[in-house]
């Protein structure tokens, strides 16, 4: 891993949890690291933060765009449904009830 992509996923990372967030600046930031492709293994969490920032700036439609790419990456991952469940809970109940379900399905496995 360059120096340059930890650089830009830490500069993510201080823009979203600054006194004054600038969740623009992280997204370029996040961009940045998985255009590298030099943190492959952990790019699922990066989609994560990225669609925690478009929910957060009211862009639900890209935020469920990264939760998608997340859960193509790690479909295991117990987390990744709760956040795309509750992405969804506004607008499709149905299927936010399905991806919680997923969840405690995958907890239950794992025994988280």
């Amino acid at each position: 891993m360059e120096d340059t992509t930890v650089n830009w996923f830490e500069e993510g990372i201080l823009n979203c949890n600054s006194n004054k967030p600038d969740y623009e600046k992280a997204l370029i930031c996040f961009k940045r690291v998985i255009s590298s492709r030099k943190m492959a293994e952990s790019e699922y969490e990066i989609w994560n933060l990225m669609s925690s920032i478009y929910h957060e700036l009211g862009k639900d439609k890209l935020a469920m765009q990264c939760i998608t790419n997340a859960l193509e990456l790690a479909p295991e991952n117990s987390k990744l449904w709760i956040q795309k469940a509750q992405l969804l809970e506004d607008n499709d109940s149905e299927e936010a009830k399905n991806c919680f379900k997923k969840a405690l399905e995958l907890s239950e496995v794992l025994k988280i």
